[in-house]
């Protein structure tokens, strides 16, 4: 497991994953400096390795933030009525002026 360089936050986010021409939808359920963290029950994502790039939109504070992140780690959990699917991920571009003001306001 990878260490964490940043505090993280936790929230719960909706967010709309693309890889590729592909778009799925997922929940963040932390955010720091440098990553976040999503789940989905998605099978579809199941096929997400560690090293491939997504792009995730969501919206804050009725702003919408892009980000572009390498998953680091994959985690798939048993869950009643299926599978959960766990990826931590690394923020791989500069970090957007709007996602630096949402943190701002999560470390209020």
């Amino acid at each position: 497991m990878h260490r964490q360089r940043h505090k993280r936050i936790p929230v719960n986010l909706r967010v709309d994953i693309s890889l590729g021409s592909k778009n799925h939808t997922g929940v963040i359920e932390n955010v720091s400096e440098s990553g976040t963290c999503i789940s989905t029950s998605l099978y579809e994502l199941a096929t997400i390795l560690p090293g491939e790039v997504l792009d995730l939109k969501f919206k804050a504070a009725e702003t919408e933030i892009g980000l572009r992140c390498t998953v680091i780690w994959v985690l798939i959990n048993k869950i009643s009525g299926g599978l959960r699917y766990k990826m931590g991920m690394e923020i791989v571009e500069d970090s957007p002026a709007e996602y630096k003001n949402f943190l701002r306001t999560l470390y209020l």
